[in-house]
């Protein structure tokens, strides 16, 4: 009888959850701001709801001054975002289930392009226990 290992690899990652869960989405708000000297800042708000769990609302910020330490931090140390100037992607775990999921969302920028707004719902379409 012959296994490939690629059949395994699949199991290992395939979505999880118990029966009967939702995997739920983020309602997220991201404000990215830039200046002509380097100065970049990002701050984020994610509210993670479903109807298995009552909503997690994570802050994050991120600001890279030139020559002064760049912060990067979250209030929840399980959530991770990027943002690729289209897609916003999110993984994170609550009640013991990484969730993940991205979606193109829309930015709304000031005149000058230095700051813009973008905010959706990004579902959740994976999640693994």
């Amino acid at each position: 009888m012959r296994f490939s290992i690629l059949s395994f690899i699949g199991l290992t990652s395939a979505a999880v959850l118990p029966r009967g869960t939702t995997p739920g989405s983020w309602n997220v708000t991201l404000t990215v701001s830039s200046a002509a000297n380097g100065y970049n800042a990002r701050e984020l708000t994610a509210i993670y709801s479903s109807p298995d769990t009552a909503p997690v609302t994570t802050t994050c910020t991120y600001t890279y001054i030139p020559t002064q330490a760049t912060v990067d931090t979250c209030t929840d140390a399980s959530f991770k975002y990027t943002y690729s100037g289209t897609t916003v992607s999110v993984t994170q775990t609550v009640d013991n289930i990484t969730l993940s999921g991205e979606k193109e969302l829309s930015e709304t920028c000031n005149g000058s392009g230095r700051s813009c707004t973008i905010q959706g719902t990004v579902p959740a379409t994976s999640a693994s226990a």
